[in-house]
Parts: C-alpha cells; structure tokens; sequence
C-alpha cells in the first residue's frame, strides 16, 4: 500500500455528518409542534406518558442489573431518549404496517421526549 492511500485510509469519514445534523434537527424543530394545541389532538400525549412509563422502568431495571447507577447522568437521559425513540418508533412502524394508522414522525418524537422526562424523573425520584 502507498503512502498516499494509508494516509487517506486515516482520514475519517463525515459524510454522514449531514444527515445525523438533519436528523437531529428534525427532533429539535419537532417541540413546537408536539406541544402545540393539537397535543390531545393528535394523540401526542400518549405517546408522551406511555414512554415515560416505559422508560422509567427501562431505567430501573439497567440501574439494578447493568450498574447504570455507576454513569453520568448525561447517560441516563441519552438512555431515556433512546429507549422512548426506539419504543415509538417500532410502534409506529409496526402501526403503519398493520393498516392501523399512518406513520408519524410527530409521534416518535413526541415518545423520545417522553424518554428524556422519565429518565430525569427517576434521576430525580430514585438517585
């Protein structure tokens, strides 16, 4: 291999940048809309409180069984967002799947959320 192709190979990568910036956006530019008039509306509530339940317990159970205890709280709530996105976003798959309902992104947002306010609660009520 040539100097010149080890040194690109070092190089990393950002293509991806761009898209987890999007990504990241939509998530942000999402809250206006989710906690708006059409919060009961649209139904946003519950996927807001169903992810705070799940993400709570979710929380609980790392912190006896995975020592989650022993990290930041940054990662708490990473965890909380995580598990409240990942819930309502295989819900809302799964949904528009079945013919039930139509795939919002609203939704998902709205279940993440939920995920960071459950996490915080239970920093806030257990730790």
């Amino acid at each position: 291999m040539k100097l010149k192709q080890i040194v690109q190979n070092l190089i990393p990568d950002f293509s991806a940048v761009p898209g987890f910036l999007k990504f990241l956006s939509g998530g942000i530019t999402a809250i206006p809309k989710v906690f708006s008039k059409n919060f009961f509306k649209q139904r946003y509530y519950l996927h807001f409180f169903v992810s705070i339940a799940i993400s709570f317990v979710v929380i609980r159970f790392m912190s006896i069984n995975m020592h989650l205890a022993d990290t930041p709280i940054w990662f708490h709530i990473l965890c909380g967002w995580v598990i409240g996105y990942v819930v309502n976003l295989v819900s809302e798959g799964y949904l528009e799947d079945t013919g039930k309902a139509k795939f919002d992104w609203c939704d998902v947002h709205a279940g993440a959320y939920g995920g960071i306010v459950g996490s915080i609660l239970y920093i806030l009520l257990i730790t």
